[in-house]
């Protein structure tokens, strides 16, 4: 597996509402990937907003002969990007919270495991650091977290 850092690609597609800019059409996001009974397309990437990265999300795994490319990006890219359309896999509501204020999108929490495929990317929020056992951050926190530079973006791209 690599990792680089890349520019993203334009896929031009909305399936939120709210993120498609005004006047255009919203689409609905495509089906699930093989092996959740459809048989995958490569036209079909995905754009997940989640709160972590995991290579468990990666399929095959190990993910051999792949590339994984990660960059930071500001807040002004992520709403660009989230334009395009995008699924939460955001697993904390205080974290929802905050994305859906930062963003100026509604960001449902949403504690799932998502499977990367071919062409998908992933906007991580990721805090810069690391919480006790079973600590739950409040809105607030989180919020401020971001605020002190403890908290940003970046980019998940998985190759095709």
């Amino acid at each position: 597996m690599a990792f680089e850092f890349v520019r993203p690609r334009v896929a031009g597609r909305w399936s939120h509402p709210q993120a498609a800019p005004q006047g255009q059409a919203v689409q609905p996001s495509p089906p699930a990937r093989e092996g959740h009974g459809v048989k995958e397309d490569v036209d079909m990437a995905k754009t997940f907003l989640c709160n972590a990265f995991s290579l468990s999300m990666l399929n095959p795994l190990p993910p051999q002969g792949r590339t994984v490319k990660v960059r930071p990006v500001s807040l002004e890219e992520v709403k660009s990007l989230l334009r395009e359309g995008y699924e939460s896999a955001v697993g904390h509501p205080a974290t929802a919270e905050v994305l859906t204020t930062l963003l100026g999108l509604p960001v449902e929490a949403r504690r799932v495991s998502i499977t990367l495929g071919p062409g998908d990317r992933i906007l991580v929020f990721q805090l810069a650091v690391r919480l006790a056992e079973g600590q739950v951050l409040s809105r607030e926190e989180v919020l401020a977290l971001y605020e002190g530079g403890q908290a940003s973006f970046c980019l998940v791209e998985v190759d095709r």
